[in-house]
C-alpha cells in the first residue's frame, strides 16, 4: 500500500510472511505504544528517508508490518491501527 500527498509526504506499508527483521535505529528513537494489544514501535523522528517509521507483527498471522513514512507520528499511529484492525476481522 502506498499513499503519497501533493507534496513530498509518503507513506508506504509492507507486509510480508517471514522472521522479524531488526529495525535500523540511526539517528532515531522509537516510542512502543500497545495497539490493539499489539506492541508497536514507533519512530519518533520518522523523516528519515528508506528508514521505518513503525514496525508490528500482525497477531496470529504470522506477519510483519513495516510502515515507511514522512508524516507526523501520529498520522502512522492511525495508519498502523487501520491495517490492526482490518486484520484482526479476517
Amino acid at each position: 500500500m502506498s499513499y503519497t500527498t501533493a507534496g513530498a509526504s509518503y507513506l508506504d506499508v509492507e507486509i510480508a510472511f517471514g522472521e522479524p527483521t531488526p529495525v535500523l535505529t540511526p539517528d532515531s528513537d522509537f516510542d512502543t505504544k500497545q495497539i490493539g494489544g499489539t506492541e508497536v514501535k514507533l519512530r519518533l523522528k520518522n523523516n528519515i528517508q528508506g528508514l521505518p517509521a513503525a514496525k508490528f507483527i500482525i497477531p496470529e498471522k504470522g506477519l510483519e508490518c513495516i510502515v515507511y513514512s514522512t508524516v507526523q507520528e501520529f498520522e502512522v499511529e492511525k495508519a498502523a491501527e487501520s491495517i490492526l484492525q482490518a486484520y484482526a476481522k479476517l
